[in-house]
């Protein structure tokens, strides 16, 4: 399946501190651009060396793309199970980290353009045999 006829974004969070948006456009390039607030944050860093800091600078294309293919598994038969399991439109990159981005390596956070993440000092759980931890087949 193509894009979808609008364009969409993730917010990105580190420790609790908005780091930017991740816009995939109806037409053109992955985008990301670092939010004003972390630029002047004293925890401020790229998420990459190959996407530097930079007030009004937008990255865009492969770059923004690897970075976020990366923080997946390079298994097309793992990245189908997970479609398959949050049922995702695609396999795409942004399609999965939309589903399952919320624990990222480097303690990343992808959601929703609107949402905040809970508070990270505040650690939750649920019971080892909930329902959602139990799989059929």
């Amino acid at each position: 399946m193509g894009r979808k006829t609008h364009s969409r974004a993730l917010s990105i969070w580190a420790n609790g501190e908005r780091v930017g948006t991740w816009i995939l456009p109806r037409i053109g390039a992955d985008e990301l651009r670092y939010a004003p607030s972390w630029i002047e944050s004293p925890a401020v860093r790229p998420l990459s060396l190959s996407l530097p800091i930079g007030l009004n600078v937008a990255h865009k294309g492969l770059v923004v793309q690897n970075y976020f293919d990366n923080l997946l598994p390079d298994s097309l038969r793992i990245r189908e199970r997970l479609a398959q399991r949050f049922r995702t439109e695609t396999t795409g990159s942004f399609d999965l980290l939309q589903a399952i981005g919320r624990d990222c390596v480097g303690a990343i956070q992808l959601l929703d353009e609107d949402a905040v993440p809970p508070d990270v000092r505040r650690i939750q759980g649920m019971p080892v045999d909930h329902p959602s931890w139990i799989t059929e087949g």
